[in-house]
């Protein structure tokens, strides 16, 4: 942990992040809100803030994220020298992912990470047993959401709803007396005008037109692709 006397002069930037559906922009408030009250009584100055708003930890394709890493690669001396999170799991929820940032990307350029509720930094004394642990249980935690969603999935499914995307051809409805009216499922049905082209494609080209054709003669005839609806 980096004492008051420590970070007198030290330069610090803000990272947030939420991506499930219980969350709302209020969160970013939230955990914003928390890193500068860490930040105001360690004696930190606030030099940038970073938000994510209802993405993925799980990757790192996230545009606020990559922006943080590319200030930090800089030329000259970066803008700060530590970034706080509320917790860990904000940065990444990805093992891998997370000890590149913190050790790799970060830890390259001189830039710590402080996980404002436990109070631990990056560079302190037995930090990478530390914050490994901590992403383990995050990565832990993630594994189990994606198996429990692939297996309400499966059973969405094999009941006959919807599980979502799209399918051209198909349209979905919501179910009629639902046993949870307040979480409505969907089916799906054979949507008449899409369901019809889809069988003269296929019989277009059972009568031996190529794809390349295919596709002329939809386009000539003013035929919407699937994504265009």
């Amino acid at each position: 942990m980096i004492t008051k006397a420590d970070a007198s002069e030290l330069r610090v930037a803000i990272y947030a992040r939420y991506s499930t559906d219980r969350q709302d922009a209020r969160s970013i408030d939230d955990q914003v809100r928390r890193c500068r009250g860490y930040a105001l009584s360690a004696g930190y100055t606030v030099a940038a803030e970073y938000a994510d708003a209802a993405v993925s930890g799980a990757h790192l394709e996230r545009a606020e994220m990559q922006k943080m890493l590319r200030e930090t690669q800089r030329r000259g001396a970066p803008l700060f020298k530590a970034v706080l999170v509320d917790d860990l799991s904000r940065l990444s929820r990805d093992l891998g992912n997370t000890w590149k940032i913190v050790f790799e990307d970060l830890a390259s350029v001189g830039v710590k990470v402080i996980d404002v509720t436990t109070g631990m930094a990056s560079d302190g004394a037995g930090a990478r047993l530390t914050f490994g642990a901590m992403a383990l249980v995050n990565d832990t935690f993630l594994q189990l959401v994606r198996a429990e969603t692939h297996r309400g999935l499966q059973g969405r499914a094999l009941s006959g709803f919807w599980t979502g995307g799209r399918v051209y051809g198909y349209a979905t409805v919501e179910e009629e007396n639902p046993p949870d009216p307040e979480h409505r499922r969907k089916i799906s049905v054979i949507a008449p005008v899409e369901a019809a082209i889809v069988r003269r494609v296929f019989q277009l080209f059972a009568d031996g037109l190529s794809l390349k054709k295919l596709a002329a003669l939809l386009n000539a005839e003013g035929v919407s692709a699937p994504h265009d609806h």
